[in-house]
């Protein structure tokens, strides 16, 4: 099977059903901006070792897209929509899945299923071509020359080593699924393995160059290294640890007793969105509490912190001096720091400090494929740019009448604006100098003269603020609480925000025709910049946050209200035009974030920062 993208293998009736379909897939493709390339399977079959020839059961049809955009899972739901495949079975390409649609087009084929009909549906992810070719004959192909031996009960290989045969079929995963009623937008299931049951164990706390301190694990048992920040938050442990902001970081309490009101289910609103969490994960690399509750009382709550920790990963330590280390870091500034659970601290270990900021933490938490949350009470269509957007930001949105479709961080949102009725950059952690190809992006949407009212949170701020030629700096220890004053200079009034940032945009770098719009009234740094003629803003605080807790949340109906003027504007202009998604979109596109990294624990930093340092040399 050829490289360049994602690929998919389609069964289909007939000559004139491929034509139907590819007729389709152009469509789709021409709406998503991908260059779409089509070959007859035959033809491909024909560039293999053995012969291979349809018989009866029907043909193949080959799709892959020249810019790696997953067009395969789009124009498979729109072909289940249509109707216009027989859709009992699906064989899902390697290049697919390494783009993380495996687990996505499952979901997407399942609930096309519903639709349709079906009872039952058998799916494949298929490792290698070895395995598809042996597969084929169950879709209608017929193997003439036994070039390859068929490997679906474990024989030979072929000519493929015997070493490599245990990998193969370690990789190959094939279930049966029964579609029975509708099924709501899920939680996804964390790929990485469980640190159950909860470890009680001696644990370490070490801030490198700096102190030591012993305390007791109530999480995971594995160890970890990452930036150690402090927030000042009385309550919302739950929503801090499942930011996307916090990747990579060890998140201290100052709160004295963390824990006691336990944890929330994954439950959903009317909109498919966690009510209780800010993304399916804990993202948060490691918590450090002075005295956490085991026992916990709430009518939401389902398991302890302890419990949740364990179960995703991730550990924590109680038992120590939070006072001093806050005082520590206030002082020094954050740094790097490790949590060792079960071992003594040994200082020949310090060059197992892994800098987390080394890393572009946006591309882990970023959705790796569009996807969308509707609104039924509105017609507005918002483009939003994903960095580790919270859910409580898609939550304020559609709540006001705006439909969404999620974009990957790096994804060229120039070339689709026109399209929809505004552009949003959400929250995300790290450097934001990471991000340099959404900055390219930005820079270059904002030079189309009527582009879309433009607004961002966060990380979403400061790289509107790059692309627009100012720059950004490192706070000292940062700025993470939920009651942080800031001025709106354009009112002279004062808002209590929620926060959570370890970088600022230097107003003093702002181009002529931008100016401040919010500054911290604790530490003076830039809280928010407005163009001075366009509908383009970001805020550095949370809105969604609600710290005040409505002070800010005039901001999402200003970007509304902008919305709603170019609306009316693009209607004069372009007689008929409707921003609303269409129904099909809607259906194709899947319903959450797709395939977004989990946490990575110390192990998994440390390989990633020699590959970075391998391929350096």
């Amino acid at each position: 099977m050829p490289d360049g993208g994602p690929v998919l293998i389609s069964l289909a009736r007939s000559r004139e059903e491929i034509k139907t379909i590819r007729t389709l897939f152009l469509e789709y493709a021409q709406a998503l901006s991908v260059d779409l390339s089509f070959q007859d399977f035959e033809t491909e079959l024909r560039s293999l070792p053995g012969k291979y020839t349809p018989s009866a059961g029907g043909e193949l049809l080959l799709a892959r897209s020249a810019n790696g955009t997953p067009i395969g899972c789009v124009c498979l739901r729109a072909m289940a929509a249509l109707g216009c495949c027989e859709m009992k079975r699906l064989y899902i390409s390697p290049a697919a899945r390494g783009l993380g649609l495996g687990r996505k087009l499952v979901e997407s084929v399942l609930d096309s299923a519903r639709r349709m009909g079906y009872k039952e549906m058998k799916l494949d992810t298929l490792p290698t071509m070895v395995e598809a070719i042996a597969l084929y004959k169950d879709v209608g192909f017929e193997e003439t020359d036994k070039y390859y031996e068929t490997p679906i009960d474990g024989a030979s290989l072929g000519p493929l080593k015997p070493a490599r045969t245990q990998g193969l079929f370690a990789m190959r995963k094939r279930f049966f699924a029964t579609v029975d009623g509708n099924t709501p937008r899920m939680q996804p299931t964390p790929s990485k393995t469980m640190a159950t049951p909860v470890s009680h164990d001696r644990a370490t706390f070490t801030i490198r160059d700096g102190p030591v301190y012993h305390g007791k694990s109530f999480g995971a048992k594995s160890n970890v290294s990452g930036e150690a920040v402090f927030t000042t938050s009385l309550v919302g442990y739950p929503e801090s640890l499942t930011d996307p902001s916090y990747r990579g970081q060890i998140l201290v309490f100052t709160q004295p007793l963390i824990g006691n009101y336990g944890i929330p289910s994954a439950a959903r609103d009317e909109n498919g969105l966690l009510r209780y969490f800010e993304s399916p994960n804990l993202q948060a690399s490691g918590v450090v509490v002075a005295d956490v509750a085991e026992q916990y009382s709430h009518w939401t709550a389902v398991k302890s912190l302890g419990e949740w920790c364990a179960e995703q990963g991730v550990p924590a330590i109680s038992g120590v001096d939070t006072r001093a280390i806050v005082t520590y870091l206030r002082e020094q500034g954050s740094t790097l720091a490790r949590i060792t659970i079960g071992e003594e601290y040994d200082a020949d270990q310090d060059e197992a400090f892994v800098d987390p900021e080394q890393i572009n933490l946006v591309s882990k938490v970023s959705t790796k494929a569009p996807f969308h949350v509707s609104s039924g009470i509105g017609d507005f269509h918002v483009a939003l740019i994903d960095c580790g957007c919270k859910e409580n930001i898609l939550r304020s949105l559609v709540s006001r009448g705006a439909s969404i479709t999620a974009f990957p961080y790096d994804y060229p949102i120039q070339n689709i604006a026109h399209h929809f009725d505004g552009i949003f950059i959400s929250n995300g952690p790290g450097d934001p100098t990471h991000c340099q190809e959404t900055v390219y992006h930005l820079r270059k949407l904002m030079e189309i003269p009527q582009s879309p009212p433009i607004m961002g949170i966060c990380l979403g701020h400061q790289l509107l603020a790059l692309a627009a030629g100012a720059k950004t700096i490192k706070l000292k220890y940062g700025n993470r609480a939920h009651n942080i004053p800031c001025g709106d200079l354009t009112t002279g009034r004062c808002l209590i925000t929620s926060q959570n940032h370890g970088y600022a945009v230097d107003a003093s770098t702002l181009p002529a025709e931008w100016k401040e719009y919010f500054v911290n009234l604790n530490d003076s740094s830039n809280e928010g910049i407005i163009h001075k003629s366009r509908p383009i803003f970001g805020t550095q605080f949370h809105p969604e946050a609600r710290g005040g807790p409505l002070d800010s949340a005039y901001l999402f109906d200003s970007y509304i209200d902008s919305m709603q003027k170019y609306k009316h504007s693009q209607a004069v202009a372009q007689s008929g035009r409707d921003g609303r998604p269409s129904a099909l979109l809607v259906d194709i596109l899947a319903k959450d974030r797709v395939d977004v990294t989990p946490t990575t624990g110390m192990e998994n930093l440390l390989r990633e920062r020699n590959q970075m340092a391998a391929a350096a040399a």
